[in-house]
């Protein structure tokens, strides 16, 4: 029987919060993919929701490329989707690599050298695809403006750190 504090913040039984709390129809496809974020923790020691995070932009990235290219007629090949499968290992490798350094000589100024290298390889990464896809984003509404920013901008501190 609901009482009212429930029926307040909008489920009408304790079954009603269970189903909403646990998700027992998703409960197998998260048990697996806890259980192998766990394990890229335990084995690597990232941060799960560092890695969700980078790989959940890379997905965006692959997916508004595909998009933008759909939405220009061009072909989707597989030596395109094989070129992003590619940069994601490299990159995850990188951070697998860095992590592992910092990990070995923890307790040491060293690993502070490798904390730092992974903060500026993540933040170095995010910066490239934050720039894929507002690209992707450009290309999908057809503005070229988009473009002729980033252009803009590369010229501008080109200059200020060349000189």
């Amino acid at each position: 029987m609901p009482n009212n504090e429930m029926i307040n913040f909008g489920f009408c039984s304790w079954d009603s919060l269970v189903q909403s709390l646990v998700r027992p129809e998703m409960a197998k496809v998260n048990l697996i993919l806890s259980a192998t974020v766990g394990v890229c923790e335990l084995v690597f020691g990232i941060k799960p929701i560092v890695l969700l995070a980078f790989v959940a932009l890379l997905t965006l990235e692959l997916f508004s490329g595909i998009m933008a290219s759909l939405m220009e007629k061009r072909r989707i090949t597989s030596r395109r989707l094989r070129s992003f499968g590619v940069m994601m290992v490299i990159w995850l490798l990188a951070l697998f690599i860095v992590q592992q350094f910092k990990v070995h000589f923890t307790g040491s100024y060293v690993s502070f050298v490798f904390d730092y290298l992974f903060v500026v390889i993540i933040l170095y990464a995010n910066a490239v695809y934050f720039k894929s896809i507002w690209e992707n984003a450009a290309r999908i509404r057809g503005s070229m403006q988009d473009k002729d920013l980033f252009k803009k901008m590369s010229e501008k501190f080109g200059d200020k750190l060349t000189k």
